[in-house]
């Protein structure tokens, strides 16, 4: 907002290029200043330097902002030799997804025990950057919509919630991380020592509209 302030607009770009900030929480957070976001939701290896190719776009004859941000993506992963994954973003999208959000953990609030287990099994197998307390959320999603016996209620509202996730992701440039969607969302692994959860993170400006903590009291919590 300071940035905003300073400059007396919003921000065109912004590039974050430290580990595990391509985060849903981190893009609301800067959703009212930014237009479009280059992150990683994954470590990023202190190996070599980063290839800057996008830089010579910045000399050339105006390039659109949306253009700029997916050219970012792809030229920091470009020949980088070992796992890495930068996503574009456009942050324009994040109300619709923060609302789809809320949907979908506002569908899955009343769960038996069998469903708690099964959302818990996913969300491990959705840990595509290593982090027991951050998943994939379009990773977690795909899962989720493949699990049987799923509700045509349920399942409408993990597809309307990848639907808008595509278009909030414009860009995911990866090397490995397979079934990587760009994205992360907390959630925290079962066992994992954490603390009180309404301490901080009902405070974001994320879990304020999707109410994400809801669902995580329903799975995770209880």
């Amino acid at each position: 907002d300071r940035a905003r302030a300073k400059i007396g607009r919003r921000i065109d770009v912004m590039l974050l290029n430290s580990c595990l900030m391509a985060t849903i929480e981190v893009v609301s957070e800067l959703a009212p200043s930014v237009d479009y976001l280059v992150a990683s939701a994954a470590r990023i290896p202190v190996v070599q330097p980063f290839q800057l190719d996008f830089l010579a776009d910045l000399g050339r004859s105006y390039i659109a902002p949306r253009e700029l941000s997916m050219n970012i993506a792809a030229s920091l992963t470009r020949d980088f030799p070992i796992g890495i994954v930068f996503s574009a973003f456009d942050l324009s999208k994040t109300g619709e997804v923060q609302l789809a959000i809320k949907k979908f953990a506002k569908m899955y609030s009343n769960l038996t025990d069998s469903e708690k287990e099964l959302l818990r099994r996913l969300c491990a197998q959705s840990k595509d950057y290593g982090d027991a307390f951050r998943a994939d959320l379009g990773h977690f999603l795909k899962l989720t919509k493949k699990t049987a016996g799923l509700s045509s209620e349920r399942r409408s509202a993990v597809m309307n919630l990848q639907r808008i996730l595509e278009a909030l992701t414009l860009k995911v440039s990866k090397r490995g991380y397979k079934d990587s969607q760009g994205l992360s969302i907390w959630f925290p692994e079962i066992g994992v020592e954490i603390d009180d959860l309404g301490s901080w993170y009902r405070k974001t400006k994320f879990d304020q509209n999707a109410r994400w903590s809801d669902f995580l009291d329903a799975v995770v919590f209880r």
